[in-house]
């Protein structure tokens, strides 16, 4: 099941900050990649969300540390339908 036309879809995955990684290191730049995430977060949703993430024609992927607005790790995945405004 699931949407079955073409979509984008915007993924930020949440990580845990290591405690030896200082506050002043922004961003998680080790792994898992993003590359990986993405495959992840789609393989996964693939005939819940939709029929079959060869669907998928934009996306992208942010690498964060848990924050207090999202203090669990995880995903927070946004999914849109595209059409003929977005070529």
């Amino acid at each position: 099941g699931g949407l079955d036309q073409p979509l984008a879809v915007r993924i930020i995955a949440y990580m845990q900050r290591p405690a030896s990684k200082p506050k002043k290191v922004l961003f998680p730049t080790g792994k898992p990649d993003v590359d990986n995430q993405m495959k992840l977060v789609c393989d996964s949703l693939n005939g819940l969300c939709w029929r079959d993430d060869a669907l998928i024609v934009d996306g992208g992927v942010r690498k964060r540390y848990c924050s207090p607005e999202f203090p669990t790790p995880g995903f927070h995945i946004m999914v849109y339908t595209l059409g003929e405004e977005d070529v």
